[in-house]
């Protein structure tokens, strides 16, 4: 990323910010992939986390990471990012989650970028106990929320980020005067290569015969129970599950085992990941980044999920067709859902250090029993012309 390009005055880059990690980005696919229509002939930049590069490639010109080496001050990495994109662009969009945390983070950053029209939008959830108020970057036009009734679509509810998400663009593209013909729902679609079997040859696998599984994320407040976990894949001998994940969760681990389980965290890069999740037999796994690949991969996907932001992630609005995904959350916390772990039953403190109280007491019984009922679907479509009826 030394030498950047460099383009004339008439077609300086559009720079979208994104805050956001991998399952964000999958569902901001619904648009990204259309930028380059939008705003042609100005080329598509794309500031973000370095593992999302792999999602977003085939929607921008420049991918520019967001260096996020621990032995570099994060002053050192904004002068960094600085020299990168000391250049007018057009307009800068930054996406919908960077009112959560990344003011705070790269605002400063934002305020000197240069470009005549910058957006931000206000925040998706503004609840009381979240600190509403944000020091939102100077220079910066805040889209305000959308509406509870919003008269310019005709979707069903405006709670699930994939709505906000439609607003908020649908809202940029008034702003700058572009003329469009937005189709909703706007699908997130994850674009690659085609499946590829070999990737089951590589790590001794049968295609379609295993269980992709997610067994902790990047966020431990949203992760189940170890133990439960391996109470859950212990209900299934005859399955084989195959636990995914970066280095990191791999040392979360700390050297659990099951006689039918083979443990690739750590050893597999994302577009293997993403090949071991499209062979698999269904996917178990969090609220969390992979959960959305496999959901937006048609994969049968069972996603275990805290209540705290239950309907904002998961489940996808029905209108989206994601007929594939299956959550499983507490039915004793369902009226909690909007807290964002700011749990009116115990201190914030053990939230955050035990994670959600509604997950972390949600009943094995649960799991294994979707489980069972997504495998017995996919019997009973094997005696159907191979349709699995959900």
């Amino acid at each position: 990323m030394s030498e950047l390009p460099v383009d004339s005055d008439e077609a300086a880059p559009i720079l979208y910010v994104a805050w956001g990690r991998i399952g964000d980005l999958l569902l901001a696919t619904g648009h990204l992939r259309h930028l380059r229509r939008w705003f042609h002939p100005h080329p598509v930049w794309l500031l973000g986390r370095p593992e999302v590069e792999t999602i977003v490639k085939p929607y921008i010109d420049v991918f520019v990471p967001l260096d996020e080496k621990k032995e570099v001050s994060q002053e050192e990495r904004q002068h960094h990012l600085l020299n990168q994109l000391n250049r007018p662009f057009s307009k800068i969009i930054a996406d919908i989650h960077t009112f959560y945390g990344g003011v705070f983070v790269i605002g400063r950053l934002l305020e000197q970028l240069q470009a005549p029209q910058k957006f931000i939008y206000e925040g998706y959830h503004l609840g009381a106990n979240l600190a509403p108020w944000r020091p939102y970057p100077a220079g910066f036009e805040i889209i305000p929320r959308q509406p509870a009734h919003d008269p310019d679509t005709k979707e069903v509810s405006t709670r699930h980020v994939l709505h906000h998400m439609a607003y908020y663009i649908r809202e940029v593209l008034k702003r700058v005067h572009i003329a469009h013909e937005l189709v909703c729902p706007m699908k997130p679609e994850l674009t690659g290569e085609e499946t590829d079997e070999s990737i089951c040859r590589k790590f001794n696998l049968e295609p379609g015969k295993y269980i992709a599984w997610q067994p902790v994320s990047n966020n431990p407040k949203k992760d189940y129970p170890l133990p439960r976990w391996f109470d859950v894949i212990g209900s299934f001998q005859d399955q084989v599950f195959v636990a995914l994940g970066t280095r990191s969760e791999q040392e979360r681990l700390a050297g659990r085992t099951a006689p039918n389980l083979i443990n690739l965290c750590g050893q597999t890069t994302l577009p293997e990941t993403i090949q071991l999740i499209h062979q698999s037999r269904m996917f178990l796994g969090l609220d969390s980044g992979l959960s959305h690949v496999a959901s937006i991969l048609g994969q049968q996907t069972i996603c275990v999920s805290q209540n705290s932001n239950l309907g904002y992630f998961f489940p996808y609005p029905v209108e989206y067709g994601f007929t594939n995904q299956h959550t499983v959350y507490h039915p004793d916390y369902v009226h909690c859902s909007g807290c964002f772990m700011t749990c009116c039953y115990e201190p914030i403190v053990a939230t955050y250090r035990k994670g959600a109280l509604c997950l972390r007491t949600l009943p094995v019984e649960q799991i294994v029993q979707k489980i069972e009922d997504v495998l017995e679907a996919e019997e009973d479509g094997r005696h159907h012309d191979g349709v699995v009826q959900t």
